[in-house]
């Protein structure tokens, strides 16, 4: 049986404008001590290839927890594509080891695919 842990109260966000930075400050924030971090892949030009980093980062760092967000235009976000490609980045992130995804309530009755959106949202844990 998979052991479930408690989401820390405090995670750390890190929108930056290109992957190398935000593995940069993800680095340092780890070193830091502080284990919850929001990889915000809408500020990336490409955000999938900020969902495939979050691999990368966990391989140097399991212990820290990091949660996905590809927050869209019409929510305040840098994300310019549809709902669809938003959750394919957000699940990309979570078969990338993201523990967690940050979806607007907009995006959930707007999808056209409600299984892309019931497996991150499954996967994720309350917090």
């Amino acid at each position: 049986m998979t052991q479930r842990r408690a989401l820390p109260k405090i995670c750390i966000a890190l929108g930056l404008p290109d992957v190398a930075r935000l593995l940069q400050e993800a680095q340092r924030e780890a070193e830091a001590g502080e284990n919850f971090l929001e990889f915000r892949l809408d500020y990336l030009p490409d955000p999938a290839v900020g969902a495939r980093a979050i691999s990368q980062f966990l391989s140097q760092y399991p212990g820290c927890t990091v949660l996905a967000t590809c927050r869209r235009h019409q929510n305040h976000g840098r994300f310019n594509g549809s709902i669809e490609d938003q959750l394919r980045i957000l699940d990309l992130a979570i078969q990338s080891g993201a523990r967690a995804v940050d979806v607007e309530i907009e995006t959930a009755p707007s999808s056209s695919s409600p299984g892309i959106i019931s497996r991150p949202l499954r996967r994720s844990t309350r917090y």
